[in-house]
């Protein structure tokens, strides 16, 4: 295997993808049988300037730089041989993130990224103009919105082109097992993987003229509502499960919060559903020790909240978190 990777690399025989993510560009480097076989990734934030969610040019260079940098570095400590070429090139970005330049490569506005919630302003005003609908969001909100829910199965769909939007038919459908611990981040990146190994095979299929052609059943079609901050707080008259879900489902962002243990909202990173119950009220919290912050929800179920970040502070275990502002149970 090691071999065959470095045969390709030196051949350039080898396809380099690039993703500009909401926090990490992340840059895989596949062979010729799109297997990976290196990897590099660059951690981003986008700041809030002027109000507006954004990164700026120097941000989104150096951060490409860096990507590349740490992907040639994992070829030559993996191969001991230098990347000086690919055989292919492909780039994907974050959803609602667009750039928009003059003719002479100058950039009009700044980098709007998928946290600013003026998307259905803009969907409208697009739509009027160009007199075809342009939506507020595409389906990348489903996968969000199925962990909210509780849902248990996901999965990705390889459909062809339409003159409506996503009601082309279906050509092959990858399902997969939502974890029970599994962030939306997580499920992200694992369904990434997964999708491009389903688009690999639907090519290879209509190439073969074997390709699958499924109408939709547009009746049983769903919807999610766009990602917000108005999502992040935690009401903890709802269900262990419900809460659980929640933390798992916001993040990376905007991420479940709460001000039962502090003043201002922190942010709650993970949790375990303990399958206890307690006759105290929803919000109380049982015990806070080396487990974590266990609390009360609805129905008498309790979570433990195992992770947390404090406004200004950092990412950090609830029980490193109880050393510094200890917390009595109610």
């Amino acid at each position: 295997m090691q071999n065959h990777a470095k045969a390709c690399i030196e051949s350039g025989h080898t396809a380099l993808g690039i993703e500009f993510g909401s926090t990490r560009i992340k840059a895989i480097l596949v062979d010729e049988k799109n297997t990976p076989i290196a990897s590099g990734s660059h951690e981003w934030e986008n700041r809030h300037d002027n109000g507006i969610w954004t990164y700026t040019l120097e941000d989104i260079r150096t951060g490409l730089q860096d990507c590349y940098a740490q992907l040639a570095a994992d070829v030559r400590s993996k191969y001991g041989v230098p990347l000086t070429t690919v055989g292919a090139l492909g780039i994907s970005a974050m959803m609602h993130g667009y750039m928009v330049f003059d003719k002479d490569g100058k950039l009009l506005v700044p980098f709007r990224t998928w946290r600013n919630n003026t998307a259905a302003e803009a969907g409208d005003k697009l739509t009027e103009l160009f007199n075809y609908h342009i939506p507020a969001r595409w389906s990348i909100a489903h996968l969000y919105q199925a962990i909210l829910n509780g849902e248990e199965e996901t999965g990705v769909t390889i459909m062809y082109m339409a003159s409506e939007l996503d009601a082309g038919d279906i050509i092959k459908v990858e399902k997969t097992k939502i974890g029970a611990d599994e962030t939306a981040g997580e499920l992200t990146e694992r369904l990434s993987h997964l999708g491009a190994r389903a688009l690999h095979e639907a090519v290879e299929e209509i190439a073969a003229g074997t390709a699958a052609r499924i109408p939709q059943e547009h009746d049983k079609s769903t919807y999610a509502p766009m990602l917000s901050k108005e999502l992040s707080n935690v009401d903890w008259n709802r269900t262990a499960h419900e809460i659980h879900c929640q933390i798992r489902g916001l993040l990376p962002w905007p991420a479940a919060t709460t001000t039962l243990f502090s003043d201002a909202p922190m942010k709650l990173y993970r949790a375990e559903e303990t399958g206890e119950k307690s006759a105290k009220p929803a919000g109380s919290i049982v015990s806070a020790d080396k487990k974590g912050i266990a609390v009360v929800c609805g129905g008498g179920s309790i979570l433990r909240i195992t992770e947390v970040q404090a406004a200004g502070g950092k990412r950090m275990s609830a029980a490193a978190y109880l050393l510094g502002h200890p917390i009595k149970p109610s």
